[in-house]
């Protein structure tokens, strides 16, 4: 990477980082901390949870296509804002609806697409897996530590200071945005070829797939660790060192798919990786197959994490940018909710092996209409 790549990229990881960062350190803990809220029922506090996921989804596509329009920068400070707002809200509040609408001005801060556009408007083509995997790599880091943080502060502090304690990382993010460097340089390819719907359909397709898979399966693994004796308090050092070795190994093949051009065959075999992770999950019950077969799924999600928004931003002219990755993380967010839907209705109903049919079904349907020829054309310049 150039010197001005270099500090772009690790300008809109830490962004990503920070702010995935203080909204994932409630995950652990907002289910049973909400009910300390005046007027707090089920519903209500179903309703804390979703409103931020339905903003976010929602708000997507706007928020890319003012960025084309205005700026990247401008979108971005201004969902911060929002987070930073809603933050403040969430810290003071007593009552579960001060609390709702806190959360649902944390969810209009839908900066995911622009900050995703940004990185690609703003690396060459050579590197831009690799940028897409250390913002990937941030994330993963993000909500891990978040696992970690998020009990503690609850335990000791109380569940405002998550809130307190997000505001603040959403301040350091706006102060970061000062240290983007000016757009000197268009990395756009010249003249790019446009992909068909029918490709474009397999890129979006597959953000919901990947994110559908990943709320669905998290449902049921930390039940199936529990089962072969993996203890709750350990079981974030196993997705911590797990995690970790996928990445790193993501690295190596996203830089062998950028020196091979061969991001075709990559991809199909990290599909067939989401296909076949949670059979051996299912099958195998030993610790040791459970942390490999996590391994398989990990690194194949890293790597179609930051291969899709690539293979999207590759093929769109720069003014349209924001909102094709608008849609690209739209179908995102909808897939962690469909995912977290029926993966919870299937595992109350059927059990574990409906939502592993569940995950499997919908990596199969993806790798079936993603054909090679369809991959080598968008490939193609």
């Amino acid at each position: 990477m150039s010197p001005q790549e270099l500090r772009t990229v690790l300008v809109l990881a830490s962004i990503f980082a920070l702010r995935m960062l203080g909204l994932c350190m409630l995950l652990p803990v907002f289910a049973v901390a909400a009910y300390s809220y005046e007027g707090a029922t089920a519903k209500a506090i179903g309703m804390a949870v979703g409103v931020y996921g339905l903003l976010q989804a929602l708000l997507q596509v706007p928020f890319g296509v003012l960025s084309d329009k205005f700026g990247r920068k401008p979108l971005i400070f201004t969902g911060l804002l929002c987070i930073l707002l809603g933050s403040m809200i969430c810290a003071v509040a007593t009552n579960i609806y001060i609390l709702i609408l806190g959360r649902a001005l944390q969810g209009c801060g839908a900066i995911g697409s622009v900050v995703i556009a940004t990185l690609i408007d703003r690396t060459s083509e050579r590197i831009r897996g690799r940028a897409m995997a250390v913002l990937g790599a941030s994330i993963g880091l993000a909500f891990v530590l978040a696992l970690i943080l998020g009990p503690w502060l609850n335990q000791h502090f109380g569940i405002s200071s998550i809130f307190v304690v997000t505001g603040g990382m959403a301040l350091a993010c706006i102060g970061l945005l000062v240290l983007l460097p000016a757009h000197a340089s268009n990395y756009a390819v010249s003249k790019p070829k446009l992909p068909d719907s029918r490709q474009l359909l397999s890129y979006n397709l597959g953000a919901f797939v990947l994110h559908a898979s990943l709320a669905g399966l998290f449902l049921v693994i930390p039940v199936m660790l529990q089962q072969r004796g993996v203890a709750d308090q350990q079981t974030w050092k196993l997705y911590c060192a797990v995690l970790t070795v996928a990445m790193l190994i993501c690295w190596q093949v996203i830089k062998f798919a950028e020196r091979t051009g061969d991001l075709a065959t990559v991809l199909r075999t990290a599909i067939v990786g989401l296909v076949i992770s949670p059979i051996m999950l299912l099958l195998f019950s030993s610790v040791q197959a459970s942390c490999m077969s996590l391994l398989i799924y990990f690194t194949a999600f890293c790597v179609l994490e930051a291969s899709l928004p690539t293979l999207v931003g590759k093929h769109v002219l720069e003014h349209k940018r924001g909102a094709a990755m608008g849609m690209y993380a739209t179908l995102q967010f909808m897939g962690v909710f469909f995912g977290g839907m029926i993966g919870g209705w299937l595992h109350g109903e059927f059990g574990v092996l409906a939502v592993v049919g569940f995950s499997v079904g919908l990596a199969l349907i993806w790798l079936l209409y993603s054909s090679p020829l369809a991959f080598k054309q968008a490939l193609s310049s």
